[in-house]
């Protein structure tokens, strides 16, 4: 990458797990795009839902590459899947994975 990893974290304190995941993730997405990603800025952001104050976890990812900037923002409202902050991290990378799957289809093409 050219720019470092930026990881912005909102409404909680992480651990140093989820940072550590978050950087795993990242050089992988890395290598996924043929280390042709030039810059990646994380933001997983703790909520709270108003009814019963349960903590609700989302995460984007924005990836630069070549051609362009793809932004993944993975929330699930209906599901209550994210209220674990690595889970929502782990779905918000894999949705970054399929999209730079996609990034490399159509630049291959």
């Amino acid at each position: 990458m050219d720019h470092p990893l930026q990881v912005t974290f909102l409404g909680f304190t992480h651990t140093p797990d989820l940072d550590g995941l978050i950087r795993k993730s990242a050089l992988a997405l890395e290598a996924e795009a043929g280390n042709h990603m030039t810059s990646c800025h994380v933001f997983v952001e703790c909520a709270h839902q108003h009814h019963d104050e349960t903590r609700v976890f989302h995460a984007r990812i924005n990836l630069e590459l070549p051609g362009g900037v793809l932004a993944v923002n993975h929330e699930h409202h209906a599901q209550r899947t994210h209220e674990d902050a690595f889970i929502a991290v782990r779905d918000a990378f894999d949705a970054a994975s399929r999209q730079i799957i996609d990034w490399r289809r159509r630049r291959n093409a």
